[in-house]
């Protein structure tokens, strides 16, 4: 499906010189394009974690689809909100997560409700009109400084399971080429996601019964992954001292005393699951 819209954006781009001229500027040659989703949707079907979700995000699709942040979410659909099994993220303040989180535990914005409306993709620029908003809503997109979206959803073969995924602080104008592109990553994206969710029931369950709150076993992922301090604060968009702090939780609620022992009884306690990493693949 991904192969024909390709096809329809090459046409669009050889009759239409304006369909996006910012990006046929920079990329003279339209194959340059073509080659960074074609890696970007190959490499999307070895994905099984969540980290390595998050890692492709920024470095496969990256180049297809230039963004500064994005989250995406799995989980049953419950009126206009979404009550998530899996969260993922990266680069996004915890502060505009929590904004989006109702009492239940539900997530939604007014462009998830939109998009449910209509089913389309939906772009949002906050210097270009806003009064049709929730001001609360406005006032915690405007404070993370994430300056513009594009959201896209999917929903499974039952119609019991949603995947919504949200771009943030993209590099140029939002327009049609933006919509067309969501539609071209979208299901490949929402099947990966479930089946992310799926893997994780097990761990899921053994999370349940850690003393580690959801925040201190993400940093733990990234902990058996390897990453320093900094890159966690990097990934996770929180500020080294946060992960330091977590990290120190961490180690303290496993009773080890160094990161290499954290991972080793992660692994052990099935606190994380083992699998393929980005740069593996």
């Amino acid at each position: 499906m991904w192969i024909i819209a390709l096809v329809i954006i090459n046409m669009r781009l050889n009759l239409e010189p304006n369909f996006y001229p910012q990006r046929t500027q920079r990329m003279n040659d339209t194959g340059q394009y073509n080659q960074a989703l074609l890696e970007a949707m190959s490499s999307l079907t070895s994905i099984t974690t969540k980290s390595a979700f998050i890692e492709w995000t920024r470095n496969k699709l990256q180049p297809a689809f230039p963004h500064n942040a994005f989250a995406g979410w799995v989980g049953k659909l419950d009126a206009a909100e979404v009550l998530p099994f899996e969260v993922v993220c990266s680069n996004l303040p915890d502060e505009y997560i929590e904004s989006i989180k109702t009492e239940n535990g539900h997530y939604t914005t007014p462009l998830m409700k939109r998009w449910l409306h209509s089913g389309q993709p939906q772009l949002f620029e906050l210097d270009k009109g806003s009064q049709e908003f929730d001001r609360i809503w406005l006032e915690a997109f405007k404070a993370a400084d994430l300056r513009n979206t594009a959201s896209y959803g999917a929903f499974d073969i039952t119609g019991r399971y949603v995947t919504y995924f949200s771009f943030y602080r993209l590099q140029e104008p939002l327009g049609e080429w933006h919509q067309l592109q969501l539609k071209i990553i979208m299901p490949s994206m929402h099947s990966t996601l479930l089946v992310i969710r799926n893997q994780n029931i097990n761990v899921e369950q053994a999370s349940d019964r850690s003393p580690l709150t959801p925040r201190e076993r993400e940093v733990l992922v990234w902990i058996c992954e390897g990453k320093t301090s900094d890159e966690i604060a990097s990934i996770l968009g929180i500020s080294f001292k946060t992960v330091e702090n977590h990290a120190q939780n961490v180690l303290e609620k496993l009773n080890v005393h160094n990161r290499a022992q954290a991972a080793a009884k992660a692994y052990q306690l099935k606190l994380v699951r083992v699998g393929p990493r980005l740069a593996d693949i």
